[in-house]
């Protein structure tokens, strides 16, 4: 599972959107920004260890290069 700000990360991150719609929508600006600038907030490690622990995957980031799932309701 990843928040809202994660996921618009990732369709930046993929070049899906620009950091302008990326920031337009982000719940907390500021900390996408840094999250852009590659700098990663406790929040972020605090996910990331827990879904280590949750689901065996020890960075709890998807595979490098890995396009990102984009799925619909009632598929």
């Amino acid at each position: 599972m990843q928040t809202f700000d994660q996921s618009i990360f990732s369709l930046y991150s993929h070049g899906l959107v620009t950091l302008e719609e990326a920031l337009r929508w982000a719940s907390n600006v500021d900390e996408f920004k840094l999250k852009v600038q590659g700098i990663s907030t406790t929040a972020d490690t605090s996910r990331d260890q827990m879904a280590s622990t949750i689901f065996g995957n020890p960075s709890g980031k998807p595979a490098k290069g890995a396009a990102p799932e984009i799925t619909r309701f009632g598929k």
